[in-house]
């Protein structure tokens, strides 16, 4: 599994070395696109849901309140709160781009570095003891 997983972030850096510096034609595709891929790179995260069962268990008192209404309130407060962050990191994200998207050679930067990054990465990550 773990050289499965290497081989994919050298895939995914390979494919951004390739890529073009060109804005994609189809925005709003491309959009819908991202948000369906980050939706379900949570959904099938097990970190997240190992995290649930890890961190919430300390915070229900038997005694207080049924357990599953305390493990739905702190699951709904945690959620609202990583919503509301990731929405405030997107729309700072889009002003940005919005400024750098005018700029090829800032597109080529980030390819670079991108593609760069996520080679380095897969190649740690075989390298890797564990």
């Amino acid at each position: 599994m773990k050289y499965l997983g290497a081989a994919y972030l050298v895939y995914l850096g390979v494919r951004a070395l390739r890529g073009s510096d060109e804005a994609p034609v189809d925005v709003d595709a491309h959009h819908r696109s991202v948000v369906l891929q980050g939706f379900l790179s949570e959904i099938l995260n097990p970190k997240t849901a190992l995290f649930f069962l890890a961190f919430l268990p300390h915070f229900v008192h038997p005694g207080t309140a049924p357990a599953w209404l305390v493990f739905l309130l702190l699951g709904t407060i945690a959620v609202a709160m990583a919503v509301a962050v990731d929405i405030l990191v997107a729309l700072s994200a889009s002003a940005i781009s919005a400024k750098l998207a005018g700029a090829p050679r800032w597109r080529w930067w980030q390819r670079l570095a991108t593609g760069l990054t996520m080679i380095g990465l897969g190649g740690a990550l075989a390298a890797a003891e564990r």
